[in-house]
């Protein structure tokens, strides 16, 4: 089985142990930030070992930044994950999943096969979908044999908590750890509950700022759309004109919590790039943020309507930003985890469901001050105008022949031109901006309309998926200029060379 994506051990003496282990004081644990789970603290140095391939010798600077830190046991963390008032914890994935009603049960998992079986076996009965379970959003901090799943806490208990100073983390009540002084938290954004307006600490201030004056210069190019312009010359969302993104989205932000937390987020990230030597704390200020978002974002598109539907808009395009700077999304960008049970990663489902919903409000949107973020998210292949160009040539002599030992199935076989095709008229639309070139141009291009066929060939590390996510550098090599993809394709097409079979090699060879 192929080993988890994580950053290269020996082969990048740049990789400091605090860009991979980040410790979350609250739960006393360390978590990978490429893997996204918790470390056990008798397994660092194996999970090192076996995952990320790093040397023995290399390994020593880990194992010494991690024994600074105090580390709760396995059963210790998972009975915090049960008593925790505040969800989703930071940089651990939250999955789609269910929760069983019966009195005082409370199971979860996260398939219905899986649930029913738990009716049958718990129950006595054949549980139903419509009355015996509901949908939830699911975590765990660990893997393997220590998988326990938790869930948001009860509103009532959340509530509750951000009402008080937090005396004692989660963890820490667990390992019955008494503290003679307690440091409590400082509120972030008051409850839409108890206030309609925000409250925001120093700190937020501070981020808030720093978007404005800087960060929303960053994703704005071109101009504004002028009153009774045709809607069709504007329709690149990321140069959409910087009073969008410095005036209008912030003033949307004041009314939507959800889309505050996620401008908030964006800022962090962005100071982590601006500031190194601060990287990981901004980092994690960023994860907390999105981490408020997503939930508040959730509860925006389940009641969306012509007040909220600017501000949902506006943070699939802040969340997907989010993701293309975050440490795990630069590392692996289309690539999954061969063992998750997803097949979309993170920023490309966050994108197809939120456009999904938007599409619903489309001509609201329309009429409001973001109609020029909105784009045709669909760019099906014509088969009577296929973009025969060299690199798509090329790219096609990478189907092995019928007899050939490494022959692919004809399904395979069909997935993997189509992607090569889509790929065709990214390029030759590319092309055909030149200098107007731009990050959605790039995402909506290719990734966006990608078939879940060819996905689900990608988690599987299938050599055809791999050989076109490499060739889709080219596009990623345009967008160096953008603080949130710097890197990214050099970084993208090195994983792609670790995971693809040298006998692969020749049709990745000049990238």
């Amino acid at each position: 089985m192929a080993a988890q994506p994580g950053p290269p051990g020996q082969s990048d003496p740049s990789t400091q142990p605090s860009d991979l282990l980040h410790y979350l004081e609250e739960y006393k644990v360390l978590i990978c930030t490429s893997c996204q789970y918790a470390l056990q603290p008798d397994a660092i140095s194996r999970h090192l070992k076996d995952i990320h391939h790093i040397l023995r010798s290399s390994r020593r600077s880990y194992m010494d930044y991690a024994s600074g830190f105090a580390l709760a046991d396995a059963e210790t963390v998972m009975h915090s994950g049960q008593a925790l008032t505040s969800f989703p914890v930071p940089l651990l994935p939250v999955h789609d999943g269910l929760k069983c009603t019966h009195a005082d049960c409370g199971h979860l998992c996260v398939t219905e096969k899986r649930m029913r079986s738990h009716w049958v076996t718990q129950h006595g009965r054949a549980g139903q979908s419509e009355s015996d379970w509901n949908p939830v959003q699911l975590q765990t901090f660990f893997r393997g044999n220590s998988l326990r799943y938790f869930t948001a806490p009860p509103p009532a208990l959340a509530i509750a908590q951000s009402l008080q100073p937090q005396a004692q983390s989660a963890a820490d009540v667990a390992l019955s750890q008494s503290q003679t002084q307690t440091q409590p938290q400082s509120p972030t954004l008051s409850l839409p509950l108890l206030s309609g307006s925000l409250s925001p600490t120093e700190q937020d201030d501070f981020l808030l700022q720093h978007y404005i004056n800087s960060t929303s210069v960053t994703l704005a190019s071109g101009h504004d759309i002028p009153a009774g312009a045709a809607y069709e010359s504007y329709y690149h969302p990321l140069g959409a004109g910087i009073t969008i993104w410095q005036t209008i989205i912030p003033q949307f932000a004041e009314r939507h919590e959800f889309l505050m937390h996620g401008i908030l987020a964006c800022a962090a990230l962005h100071l982590a790039h601006l500031n190194p030597q601060d990287r990981q704390t901004h980092l994690l200020t960023s994860a907390k943020h999105q981490g408020r978002a997503i939930p508040l974002f959730r509860e925006a598109v389940a009641h969306l309507d012509a007040a909220n539907c600017d501000a949902v808009l506006a943070l699939v395009h802040i969340q997907t930003i989010c993701s293309f700077a975050s440490h795990r999304e630069n590392e692996r960008l289309l690539l999954v985890d061969p063992q998750s049970a997803d097949i979309l990663c993170d920023w490309l489902l966050f994108m197809r469901t939120g456009c999904k919903f938007v599409a619903g409000v489309r001509p609201l949107l329309m009429q409001g001050p973001l109609r020029s973020l909105i784009c045709d998210w669909k760019n099906p292949i014509d088969p009577e105008n296929e973009p025969y160009t060299p690199l798509v040539a090329q790219l096609l002599t990478a189907v092995p022949a019928r007899d050939h030992a490494d022959a692919w199935s004809d399904e395979e076989c069909r997935v993997y031109r189509n992607a090569v095709y889509e790929l065709g008229y990214a390029i030759a639309r590319a092309d055909r901006l030149g200098p107007d070139f731009g990050t959605w141009d790039a995402l909506r291009g290719w990734p966006i309309p990608l078939s879940n066929n060819y996905l689900q060939l990608l988690r599987q590390l299938h050599p055809g998926a791999l050989i076109v996510l490499a060739h889709y550098c080219i596009l990623l090599h345009r967008l160096e200029g953008k603080w949130y993809f710097k890197g990214r394709a050099q970084r993208l097409s090195g994983h792609i060379r670790q995971r693809l079979d040298p006998k692969w090699h020749a049709h990745v060879q000049w990238l």
